[in-house]
């Protein structure tokens, strides 16, 4: 039967009262909830609006990445050969449309010159395919694709706004990127950015490929990536299907190329969310933990309050209140209590949100995370939860007390009784399993943080300095200027006071741009046979790039000022190449070559260098070549690797001027150091490593505290037994064994729980970590070790009250 609207007001009035009486105890329970809750809300967010929140499409669910499987891999390609693509666009039935796109970069220019933006090739149906036009103008009609088309282009709304003052003339104008005039055919809606949102948090300009895919040659290699929407009623596993079998026909046609080539089809949201889920679904879990252990504390805070009421409730029920009522009472106390907590947690999650984002600049969806409808909505059922989960044991326990004993003891300063002592008996070690739980898995997640850090990624990161370099396509800048004006750099660079060594590279390790793998011929050696054709990942390099980077020398020579454009060929090899293509033999004196999209190279190997990691730093080195940039000089961006001779602090802006100054043409820009692109490469497992840490020592915490507050209420309960053992000849260091042991007890409960619980449940962690077992030895005894003396620390101490009674007051009490 519900409540009348005068019974809950009375309860409301009733709760507000006994609250406002201990306003201490008030602000620790309210602040413990808040901790709880407030992490709770802070992480939730992040999961409502990276993996809950539909993307910003229509029909979203039918939008699916299609991907590549490699030959004998198990790992699947984000990238597509072109020419594959295009087979799929002919023979797929199963999408209403599929669309090609790859990421470029472009030149807009500037007051100071001229500045880098993001953007993609597409092909013309791109936007259709996502279902989203423009807001301003029109996309690209199926025309506008190809090598007779006009140059055209697309804004984003933020370039269109930050650049061009939102003046919607500009549409049907034209704007210079890389040099050409672009026809401005439309603006799209705010915050678009596309597929692209999988691998940039923005995307300023789109173009249509500008070439037929069709024309390209088979063996062009892996650059294109592709997104299709689904056909209403065709589930992805169907188009799966299809799509392996236009894989098996394709091989069958194409085995030089495509044998053993498969296909993977991915749901868009699961292809931007990537392996994000299983790290933000972990970090839920252990906020879920510490929610537990905030509802441990102040169940035993609300015990003892309960235990202190004995009497109120004693005469309450002799005059006639039942016990529905009661525990109805005890239970709007824990609400009020569990809504002020998640008042004050929303607001420490609207602080937290935006740490958690630093934290982590990898975070996909990143512009979606924040506190809206939903999350309030969610916060509010947890604290009702909690308020419930809170207040129901010590509702029950003090309703149900004995009316007579109750009555009996309220004046003698009684103990707790059996049933409150076997409550604490069980939320204490509980409260303790959990806190060590989650203290097991950060250092689980610490260690194997500690294990990347220490990999040894082929070279000395410490102190050099990057900076990227974007120059004019070939049609405005051709390759004798472009290897002229990357040699002026360097020189100016090294010209400046501090510099020691540099030298520039077309892609950066770890950096995750422009790693493109080329087949290769060997002087004197047939082919290996049409399927597994030898190749290796190609690195275009001015002279000092691998002295810059503190790569190590195995060998031979590295590359220097005599590589000249007219002088012949020369490559370094890494030490991968030469065990994997002259396994057993010198590789030095042999000539290699590899032709690429109409490109080609030979030369020979006048040096070995260690290996280094490009794509992951868990991932072993790869086979790799170096060319000398002036020797073959390469479209893609330049980045160059400075190491300063001491400190490089007032470096960058010097670097910068100089740069800048050799041609207003170049883009120089993204000055960062290759220590801080290490730390990107490892930003996700760094984020939960260190949220989990902090999450267990407030879980520590959290439980400490409850230990000392149960001992200390015992104690107080227990005054007159421990004045009686006193009187009778006890000693004071007895008295704090006896009440150090009891806490102990309940210590030992919760570590054994706690360790079997991490023995079954940390396996569920294996996935997640790198170097180190789930049931790692040194992780689960420091965290033991951490638990066993935080938690006797905390008895220790609530046990010197104890030793220090009075037994003359305390027998005054009998």
């Amino acid at each position: 039967m519900l409540p009348k609207l005068d019974e809950v007001r009375q309860d409301l009035r009733f709760a507000g009262r006994q609250i406002s009486r201990k306003p201490w105890l008030t602000a620790v329970m309210v602040l413990t909830l808040a901790l709880g809750i407030g992490a709770n809300t802070a992480i939730f967010s992040v999961i409502e609006g990276v993996l809950l929140r539909p993307l910003e499409y229509p029909g979203p669910d039918r939008l699916v990445m299609i991907w590549e499987r490699a030959p004998e891999a198990p790992e699947i390609f984000n990238v597509v050969n072109p020419r594959t693509a295009a087979d799929w666009q002919d023979q797929a039935r199963s999408f209403e449309g599929i669309a090609l796109f790859h990421l470029a970069s472009a030149t807009l220019p500037d007051d100071r010159g001229a500045v880098r933006v993001a953007g993609a090739t597409v092909s013309a149906n791109y936007f259709s395919v996502l279902g989203v036009g423009p807001a301003l103008g029109r996309g690209f009609a199926a025309d506008e694709e190809g090598p007779q088309s006009r140059p055209v282009t697309v804004l984003s709304h933020a370039l269109w706004t930050q650049r061009f003052g939102a003046d919607p003339s500009i549409v049907g104008k034209t704007v210079q990127l890389d040099g050409r005039d672009h026809v401005v055919l439309g603006i799209m809606p705010r915050g678009f950015v596309g597929a692209a949102h999988y691998f940039f948090d923005r995307c300023d300009f789109w173009v249509p490929i500008d070439f037929d895919i069709r024309q390209l040659p088979r063996d062009v290699g892996h650059w294109f990536r592709a997104v299709a929407r689904l056909k209403p009623g065709i589930s992805v596993g169907r188009a799966e299907t299809e799509m392996t079998a236009i894989s098996e026909r394709l091989a069958a046609s194409f085995p030089a190329t495509n044998d053993g080539w498969g296909s993977a089809v991915v749901p868009l949201k699961e292809a931007f969310v990537g392996d994000s889920r299983a790290a933000l679904l972990m970090l839920f879990g252990a906020v879920g933990l510490v929610l537990l252990i905030a509802c441990v504390n102040v169940a035993n805070l609300m015990l003892s309050r309960a235990v202190d009421r004995r009497a109120e409730f004693a005469v309450r029920c002799a005059v006639g209140a039942g016990r529905a009522r009661l525990v109805r009472q005890l239970l709007v106390e824990t609400l009020a209590l569990s809504l002020a907590g998640a008042a004050l947690g929303v607001l420490l999650a609207e602080w937290a949100i935006p740490i958690l984002l630093r934290l982590s600049p990898a975070l996909p969806r990143a512009s979606s995370v924040g506190t809206n409808g939903s999350v309030l909505a969610f916060t509010f059922v947890l604290s009702c939860m909690t308020g419930i989960v809170v207040g129901v044991l010590p509702a029950l326990s003090a309703s149900g007390a004995n009316v007579q004993a109750a009555l009996h003891s309220a004046g003698r300063g009684g103990s707790e009784g059996r049933e409150v002592r076997r409550l604490r008996g069980v939320l204490i070690p509980a409260e303790v399993a959990l806190s060590l739980l989650l203290l097991i898995g950060a250092g689980l997640f610490v260690r194997s943080f500690a294990r990347l850090m220490a990999i040894d990624p082929g070279f000395d990161a410490k102190d050099v300095i990057i900076a990227r370099v974007d120059l004019p396509p070939a049609s405005d800048m051709p390759n004798a200027q472009r290897i002229q004006r990357i040699s002026e750099m360097q020189a100016r660079v090294l010209a400046l006071p501090g510099v020691a060594v540099a030298g520039a590279v077309s892609s950066l390790p770890l950096y995750g741009l422009n790693n493109v793998s080329f087949s290769l011929e060997f002087e004197g050696r047939s082919e290996r046979g049409a399927r597994d054709p030898p190749s290796a990942f190609y690195r275009a390099v001015t002279p000092g790039y691998v002295e810059a980077m503190g790569m190590t020398l195995r060998t031979g020579r590295t590359l220097s000022e005599e590589d000249r454009a007219d002088a012949p060929g020369a490559v370094v090899v890494s030490r991968v190449f030469a065990d994997q293509h002259f396994a057993g033999e010198e590789p030095l004196g042999r000539r290699v070559a590899f032709h690429w999209a109409g490109a080609s190279f030979d030369g020979r190997i006048v040096g070995v260098v260690e290996g280094v990691r490009y794509n992951s730093i868990t991932q072993r080195p790869d086979a790799e070549f170096y060319v000398p940039y002036a020797q073959h000089p390469v479209q893609s961006p330049m980045f160059f690797a400075i190491r300063p001779s001491g400190n490089a602090t007032n470096l960058v802006p010097s670097l910068r001027e100089a740069m800048r100054s050799v041609d207003s043409r170049l883009v120089v820009d993204e000055f960062t150091t290759v220590e801080r692109v290490i730390g990107a490469s490892v930003a996700q497992p760094r984020f939960s490593a260190f949220l989990l840490a902090v999450f267990s020592f407030v879980a520590v915490f959290l439980a400490a505290v409850g230990l000392y507050g149960v001992v200390s209420h015992s104690v107080s309960k227990r005054t007159r037994e421990m004045g009686i053992r006193l009187a009778l000849g006890a000693d004071h260091a007895a008295l704090l064994r006896l009440v150090v042991g009891e806490g102990l007890r309940l210590v030992l409960a919760g570590v054994v729980v706690g360790l079997l619980a991490a023995l079954a449940f940390t396996r569920l962690l294996s996935s997640l970590l790198y170097g180190v077992s789930s049931t790692d030895p040194l992780a689960f005894a420091v965290s033991v070790a951490v638990v066993g003396v935080t938690a006797s620390l905390a008895a220790y101490i609530a046990a010197l009250r104890a030793s220090g009674v009075d037994p003359v007051q305390s027998l005054r009490l009998q």
